[in-house]
């Protein structure tokens, strides 16, 4: 009897090996996959579908909800990418994109999408203009470099 239980356990075991091997497997291959990052097709859709959007607003268009759920994804691509790596390529996306939130009314939205630019690309010209635009709304921007430069200067 003890040798029977011994063999059943033995046999689910290693059945739940395969089994629960799959969707590991399945899960590494699209960590591989994701950790890529974004390649220049995607980059392309996500500048196309943004001025795509953006000409609806100048146009007074109303979005669709479709088109709405498109600007919520391509933020959330943008982020995520984001985690990935800090191609330059982003900032441009991410002003864009900050553009068509600030176009649409959201500034919360449109002020993440600037600050995001400071932070992690503040090397590119889009560093300049997030900066203007940030002020132009009102908001006071104080960059941690400019204030050890103020306390060099003291």
């Amino acid at each position: 009897m003890k040798k029977i239980i011994s063999l059943l356990l033995t046999l689910i075991f290693v059945f739940g090996l395969f089994i629960l091997d799959k969707p590991v497997e399945a899960a590494r291959k699209n960590s591989k996959k994701t950790a890529k990052g974004m390649n220049l097709e995607e980059f392309e859709k996500i500048n196309q579908t943004i001025d795509k959007l953006t000409k609806k607003v100048y146009a007074k268009s109303l979005f669709s909800p479709q088109e709405n759920e498109e600007l919520i994804g391509i933020k959330i691509k943008l982020d995520n990418e984001l985690l990935i790596s800090q191609e330059p390529g982003l900032s441009q996306l991410y002003y864009k994109a900050g553009n068509l939130y600030k176009l649409r009314g959201l500034k919360t939205a449109s002020c993440d999408c600037y600050q995001i630019i400071l932070e992690n690309f503040s090397e590119t010209p889009f560093a300049i203009k997030a900066r203007r635009e940030l002020e132009d709304m009102g908001i006071k921007i104080e960059i941690p470099q400019d204030n050890v430069e103020e306390d060099e200067e003291e």
